[in-house]
Parts: structure tokens; C-alpha cells; sequence
């Protein structure tokens, strides 16, 4: 057994205490060089939460029928999204590019399954736990100090605000919900201004990297 795989989050200093880790440019510069040495499944999840934000929950248990490629969106139904109402975003066009690849090879209707994918038996996602494991593998590869999955999300907003995002239209790229008065009366998705400071974020991330992102 690879010993990297068998780490727990406790091995490479991850507690449940830390809440104000970000990542600095160079950091995800790192931490993107290193996903070719892991398996396919964990360089989608990493690339898709470097360039989307999302909860690591989300893209974990997507299903294809949730995108919308021509529109460039994906949809969380209400019944699988933790506040018990849909959430619709908009998706980078490197996003779109990556899953629609993935999906021309998929026969599950999970975006994500199984390592051991067999058949239809095994059409699940992978449990919570291992994918949360991810960050440990890149810590103990690459000698960072630690960090968390939900890390990266907490750095793509930050990111996007320093880089000029309102702050409404980060919070909707998050998934959040408006509050009060706003929740009540303001039901617009903001897709198009989600869509232009993603392309913003792409853009950057391809400048740290120095490549094309897919």
C-alpha cells in the first residue's frame, strides 16, 4: 500500500480548529503542479474546487444531470443541497471544457464514483472521508503547511473579492442564499456577473500556473 494513502488528517497537522487558512498564490501554484502525481478522480474534485469554490460535498455527489453545458451552469436540486433549496451557478468555460472530456467517457450518472467502478452496483460517490483526505496527500507530497479542502473555498472568495468581485456575487458563486430582506425580494442568480469574475479567476490561475488550466 502506497503510504500517502493511507494517511489520516491528524498525520500532516489538520484539525477541525483552524478557520482562517487561506492559500496564498504560490501555494495553489503548488498545490496545482502537484495534481498529475494523483489518481484522475482526485485531480477533477481539486480542479474543480480551485476553479469553482464549491463545498467539496457538491462536487463529490454531482450527478451530469444537474449541468447544463450549453448554458454553462449547474443546478443543486433542493432535495440534495444542505440549506433545502436549489441552487443554480455559473461555470467557467475550463470547466465546461474538463467535464465535458469526462463525460464522453462516463456510464455512470455520477459525475464521480467509486475507485473499484465495476457496473451499476458500484454508481455511487466516494465517501466523504477519503475525498476529505485529498489535502493530506498533497501536504505530505509537497511539504505545505496544512490546509483543508474547505480552505480552498474560503481562498477562492477571498481571492475574488481582492480581485474586485461584489460581494454579493461571491457569496452567490458560494451558494450562499441572501439574508433577510434580500432573501425575501431579491431572487436574482446573477449569472452573468458570476460568469465574467470566474473568467476573471481563470485567468489568473492560468497567469500563477502558466498554462492553459485544461
Amino acid at each position: 500500500m502506497n503510504p500517502i494513502e493511507s494517511l489520516r488528517r491528524s498525520d500532516v497537522g489538520l484539525t477541525a480548529s483552524v478557520k482562517d487558512r487561506r492559500l496564498s498564490d504560490e501555494e495553489i501554484k503548488t498545490v496545482w503542479n502537484i495534481l498529475p502525481e494523483l489518481k484522475y478522480r482526485q485531480q477533477l474534485i481539486m480542479k474543480f474546487l480551485i476553479m469553482t469554490g464549491c463545498r467539496s460535498t457538491e462536487i463529490r455527489t454531482a450527478r451530469w444531470e444537474w449541468f447544463d453545458f450549453h448554458e454553462q451552469t449547474w443546478t443543486i436540486p433542493a432535495s440534495d443541497y444542505k440549506t433545502g433549496k436549489s441552487v443554480r451557478r455559473a461555470l467557467p468555460e475550463a470547466v465546461v471544457r474538463m467535464m465535458l472530456a469526462e463525460k464522453e467517457t462516463s456510464v455512470s450518472k455520477h459525475v464521480v464514483t467509486l475507485s473499484r467502478y465495476r457496473g451499476p452496483e458500484d454508481d455511487r460517490p466516494p465517501l466523504q472521508p477519503n475525498v476529505a483526505l485529498f489535502s493530506a496527500q498533497i501536504i505530505a507530497k509537497t511539504g505545505m503547511k496544512p490546509w483543508s479542502l474547505h480552505d480552498l473555498r474560503r481562498t477562492v472568495a477571498t481571492r475574488l473579492s481582492e480581485l474586485g468581485a461584489p460581494p454579493h456575487v461571491v457569496e452567490k458563486l458560494l451558494g450562499h442564499h441572501m439574508a433577510g430582506v434580500m432573501a425575501r425580494y431579491n431572487l436574482h442568480d446573477y449569472l452573468d456577473d458570476q460568469r465574467h469574475w470566474l473568467a476573471v479567476w481563470q485567468d489568473h490561475l492560468e497567469k500563477l500556473v502558466g498554462q492553459p488550466l485544461v
